[in-house]
């Protein structure tokens, strides 16, 4: 019986992915945000010279909190539908559990959480007590890691 061999993606892959993801979201946050409030809130104190940091602080703190639950349900349900967000699609990598299988819901949320709120610690906490897995510490807590997807051909020439 053959198995397709798992290859670990690089960090700078993982990381790109991440930014493409970062990018793309926060364009059509702010889009949607200039829809509905007529400007995106990166723009409201470069319109409205008036408008005082200080007495819409939650205001900012509410946007902040908005893109943080967009950003974790954007990567929850890609990378729990088919371990991939948009970033990791373009860059051939894809999220699975310790053997290549899909992950739960659960440990979706689980390891979006970590980049998502906490990314700086996540990957520091990773790295200092890395292992052959290359997993950040919500990879470690939710049991997945990030490997390359081949395709078919490529995955045939690997067997």
């Amino acid at each position: 019986m053959y198995e397709n061999k798992i290859t670990l993606a690089k960090w700078s892959h993982r990381f790109l992915a991440w930014l493409i993801d970062i990018i793309l979201v926060s364009v059509v946050v702010h889009l949607i945000s200039y829809v509905i409030f007529g400007t995106s809130i990166l723009m409201i104190g470069l319109k409205n010279p008036s408008f005082n940091f200080d007495a819409h602080f939650f205001y900012f703190i509410g946007f902040g909190l908005l893109d943080d639950v967009v950003y974790l349900f954007y990567w929850a349900i890609l990378e729990k539908r088919s371990g991939q967000s948009i970033g990791k699609m373009v860059l051939k990598i894809k999220t699975t559990d310790l053997h290549g299988q899909s992950i739960s819901f659960r440990d979706s949320i689980v390891q979006s959480f970590g980049k998502t709120f906490l990314l700086p610690i996540d990957v520091i906490v990773g790295w200092i007590f890395t292992n052959k897995n290359r997993q950040r510490l919500f990879n470690k807590i939710s049991d997945t890691i990030v490997i390359k997807q081949f395709s078919s051909d490529e995955a045939k020439l690997i067997i």
